[in-house]
Parts: structure tokens; C-alpha cells; sequence
């Protein structure tokens, strides 16, 4: 990979089995601690409370900027996690519901 000082990831993450996934994130952290600086793409939440600095971009223009933690307070809103089966025909019913900005399906395994 060379030595960059500067990092371009898009979603590096995705398709990773939860411990590939985690040991991405370790290497991530390292490389940080080492003061790169890490730019990555990624539709996982979680990943995104990992970050220092995070930006929302919406169909193609960046709408939100700042910590975590300071877009949370900010950004308001409400979060709603519902388990449905059959998952497909619930997300499709889901996203008429007035007042409903966007509906995310993970899959869980119990």
C-alpha cells in the first residue's frame, strides 16, 4: 500500500464477516494513530461514530458536517427499530408511512 499520508476508502468494510470487518477497523486505528488522515465512504452507522469528523452527503451535495456526536444533538430526529417477517414486504409498507424519511434493513442473527 505504500505510505500514504492521506487515505481514500470507499466503504472498505462492506461484504466483511463481523471479524475481517473489525480487524479492518484495527488497521484503521493504527494508521490514524500513526496521523494519517482517513477519508472512507461507509452506510454503516456504527462505523460512523468510529469517526472524528463526518460529513452527510444527499444526492450529491453535502448536507451535515461535524462530530458525531454533535450531528446527533443537532440533527434531531427520531430512530425506530422494528423486527418484521417477512422483512421485504414490511420495508416496502414501512416507507409509505407519512413523516418517514428512510427505512434500513440489517439483517440480525439470533
Amino acid at each position: 500500500m505504500g505510505d500514504p499520508d492521506l487515505l481514500f476508502l470507499d466503504e472498505p468494510t462492506t461484504g466483511l464477516d463481523p471479524q475481517s470487518r473489525r480487524q479492518m477497523w484495527d488497521v484503521l486505528r493504527g494508521l490514524k494513530d500513526q496521523g494519517r488522515t482517513i477519508l472512507l465512504t461507509t452506510h454503516y452507522m456504527d462505523e460512523v461514530e468510529r469517526c472524528s469528523e463526518v460529513g452527510f452527503i444527499q444526492q450529491g451535495c453535502l448536507v451535515a458536517k461535524g462530530s458525531p456526536g454533535n450531528l446527533k444533538k443537532h440533527l434531531g430526529g427520531n430512530l425506530l427499530e422494528v423486527h418484521v417477517e417477512p422483512a421485504m414486504s414490511a420495508v416496502l409498507e414501512l416507507q409509505k408511512f407519512p413523516g418517514v424519511d428512510g427505512v434500513d434493513l440489517r439483517a440480525c442473527v439470533w
